[in-house]
């Protein structure tokens, strides 16, 4: 029989003939340089089906059929041998079913609880705390705002009209506890687009949605706990902490637990539709921190100047993507003298392939941006101290399949992260 009818009769490919002659299951003759299957060949191969099923490797299959090939178990120690590995091989399985039995426990147990924590009604319905009363003002005079139309409840505003005390025409409102300042209504779509750098990472898709890369997850947390070592545990006053652009993602959200209870923490991003959803996320939560939440420009922020003593800059880089700048510049304003920053950057090869992509894909991007000496330029320009700086991880580029993808396979993508103190005018 030639090797063709053989596929043909068991179903299988050449090239898996072919492998398991090499392991020498199978031991075809030769003739004319060509493979001949005997009976033998097809006895040897309804064997080799049969030890697969039951779960035996390679190596063991080879093993078995060789005490059938040896005395076709004719003598008793071949015999025992076989009966024994079948055995043992039973008690494998049979020990290797109560652990899946246990495995399968464990996520039904562990999917009850994800389904639990996903369909758990918020703990409370928070608004803005009259704690950052103090803070608010105008961003064109710096003049205090005057709410009217009010909705408190357990000292949160629910919802309000906000006007500048001194008349000047600027206006914003509370609503559902979110801070709504005026600027352009932006869409969910572009909302999306804007984590173009987290999408050009992201090789998975569900749903229609992508999802970050595990090892790109691994290199923000691991910052996550770089930048939260270096935090004041204790603060001696009431301190203000500013996280600007958490679209993508949220230092603040991922350690709120761990977090200085005394002190006052306002998220901001242009987008609502991000800030409703960390807001639902964080009532869910059993920990209680006052949250200020301000949809608006990062420049354009409802706040008093001088007033923030705490920096988490995550967003250079999403800043850059539309503007020639870092979010440092934008934010300056609004952090005392002695502020403290904490952030993190990615880079990549400047005059790389990845960078001449990224400014085809995204003209509007900053062409400083992802440049790490530049950046490292800009701190030492911006800061008295820099007190810590490290490189947290290099990456290597994963291949994606899709449109926002600009990094480039062969082309490491690194994260660093600092800390800095002593604003320069």
């Amino acid at each position: 029989m030639k090797i063709s009818q053989f596929c043909k009769l068991f179903d299988i490919t050449p090239g898996a003939v072919r492998f398991y002659i090499e392991k020498g299951l199978l031991i075809p003759a030769i003739v004319h340089g060509r493979y001949y299957f005997s009976e033998k060949d097809m006895a040897d191969m309804r064997l080799l089906r049969r030890l697969k099923a039951c779960r035996f490797s390679i190596p063991e299959i080879h093993r078995l059929m060789s005490l059938f090939r040896y005395s076709d178990l004719l003598f008793a120690r071949e015999a025992e041998d076989y009966i024994r590995l079948l055995t043992e091989k039973k008690e494998a399985l049979l020990a290797e079913q109560q652990q899946l039995e246990e495995a399968l426990a464990n996520l039904a147990a562990e999917e009850t609880a994800a389904i639990a924590a996903r369909n758990r009604q918020p703990l409370r319905h928070s608004g803005v705390p009259a704690r950052f009363l103090p803070y608010l003002a105008c961003p064109s005079c710096q003049a205090g705002l005057v709410m009217q139309d009010c909705h408190i409840e357990c000292e949160e505003i629910l919802s309000a009209r906000l006007y500048c005390s001194k008349g000047c025409g600027y206006h914003a409102e509370i609503r559902d506890g979110i801070l709504l300042a005026p600027q352009k209504e932006y869409s969910l779509a572009e909302a999306r687009e804007e984590l173009c750098f987290y999408h050009a990472m992201s090789p998975e898709m569900t749903d229609g949605n992508w999802l970050m890369n595990a090892d790109l997850i691994t290199l923000l947390y691991k910052c996550y706990q770089w930048l939260f070592d270096r935090l004041p545990r204790q603060p001696q006053r009431e301190m203000l902490v500013l996280e600007d652009y958490i679209n993508g993602m949220c230092f603040t959200h991922s350690r709120l637990a761990q977090l200085p209870e005394n002190a006052l923490y306002i998220l901001t991003d242009p987008y609502p539709m991000v800030l409703r959803m960390y807001r639902d996320i964080l009532n869910r939560t059993q920990a209680k921190r006052s949250v200020l939440f301000i949809a608006a420009e990062n420049d354009n922020l409802p706040l008093r100047r001088q007033c923030v003593d705490i920096y988490i800059d995550l967003a250079a880089n999403k800043h850059a993507m539309r503007h020639h700048a870092f979010a440092l510049d934008a934010i300056a304003k609004y952090l005392r003298p002695n502020a403290l920053a904490l952030g993190g950057f990615w880079s990549f090869r400047p005059n790389g392939v990845s960078a001449a992509t990224l400014q085809q894909k995204f003209p509007a991007c900053w062409r400083r941006n992802f440049d790490l000496s530049f950046f490292r330029h800009t701190l030492n320009q911006r800061w008295q101290q820099i007190k810590a700086w490290e490189t947290i991880a290099e990456l290597p580029a994963p291949v994606v399949k899709n449109s926002d993808a600009f990094l480039q396979p062969g082309e490491a993508v690194m994260l660093s992260a600092y800390a800095a103190t002593g604003l320069l005018a």
